[in-house]
């Protein structure tokens, strides 16, 4: 039984640390916290950022149709109350009004919303353009996207479905977030600019999303049956997870008992020179559970520039069986 643990301890670290550095030689990440949306690129394409657009051009001047060959993606927003339009259709047909033909406008779903599409064939300068709009958060936001000449869209037509997948609408504006999970009993705050991914019985937040950093802290919660993952009280934790699973990953401290949300915990902290990452780990069998936080810091010597945005997860952390 220790063995189903072990796959999932092993899944919740990796997941956590290896956030850091998944694709970090083949994607970048872009926020705009003002306009209010984000999305990953490929990180050798250009981009350029301007006040009212930013753009993602696989080679410098994609967007010159009398220069480079390749694609780009062109990101546009402007104030409803400046733009003067009542919907995201009337806003393309405001933008593409020079274009000299457009196709069929259609909903299509980008970021789990329905948006408004249409696309384009320019034979004057050979380019095919699709575009994108909608309206939220008092802005008019407008995907386009281009291919020149039309004939190299299928080859940057699975990196423009990436970017379009990752895009997403940043919906805090006070600087933090919350979580609260009824299946997990857990609730916490954690930073706007965060990352949280949740699972069936785990939830993580980690700090960054800027993969070409590979640098920052890492949060997770776990809960399990113990029955299920062969533990019945702390010392088998100490025993099977501690000692047998967690020293062959980390050089480990001595592990300790402390009192905090007013239980008994597991506590201990290690150090991985393998991938120079600090960890620590609170564990806890209560009411038939195995609780278990996983905290890594990535490289060690970053944690007191993470450390405000770790504390508002812990201080706020609220686990609902202990209140029972």
């Amino acid at each position: 039984m220790i063995k189903i643990i072990q796959k999932t301890l092993l899944g919740t670290i990796f997941t956590l640390f290896l956030l850091f550095s998944l694709c970090a030689q083949d994607q970048s990440y872009y926020e705009n916290w003002e306009k209010g949306f984000a999305l990953y690129y490929p990180a050798d394409w250009f981009k350029e950022d301007l006040y009212d657009s930013v753009s993602f051009c696989s080679s410098e001047n994609s967007f010159d149709f009398n220069s480079d060959r390749g694609a780009g993606l062109v990101i546009m927003t402007e104030d409803v109350s400046e733009y003067g339009i009542q919907n995201a259709q009337e806003a393309l047909e405001e933008q593409l009004s020079d274009y000299d033909e457009l196709g069929e406008f259609s909903l299509k779903t980008v970021s789990g919303e329905e948006w408004v599409y249409v696309d384009t064939y320019q034979q004057e300068d050979n380019f095919y353009a699709e575009f994108y709009a909608i309206i939220r958060h008092g802005f008019v936001y407008i995907i386009g996207i281009a291919y020149y000449p039309p004939e190299i869209r299928e080859s940057y037509e699975e990196q423009i479905g990436l970017m379009l997948e990752s895009f997403e609408f940043l919906e805090s504006v006070s600087g933090q977030r919350h979580f609260e999970s009824q299946e997990l009993g857990v609730s916490f705050f954690y930073p706007a600019n965060w990352q949280l991914e949740e699972s069936t019985n785990q939830v993580e937040v980690v700090s960054s999303k800027n993969f070409s950093d590979i640098k920052g802290i890492g949060f997770a919660f776990m809960k399990g049956h113990a029955e299920d993952l062969g533990i019945s009280d702390s010392e088998e934790v100490n025993e099977n997870i501690i000692k047998d699973e967690l020293a062959e990953m980390f050089q480990l401290q001595e592990a300790i008992k402390i009192t905090w949300l007013g239980k008994e915990w597991l506590y201990c902290d290690g150090y991985d020179p393998s991938l120079n990452m600090k960890a620590v780990f609170y564990i806890l069998v209560e009411s038939d559970f195995v609780y278990m936080i996983i905290i890594g810091i990535h490289p060690p010597d970053v944690e007191d520039e993470y450390r405000e945005g770790l504390d508002m997860i812990m201080e706020s952390l609220s686990i609902k069986d202990f209140a029972q």
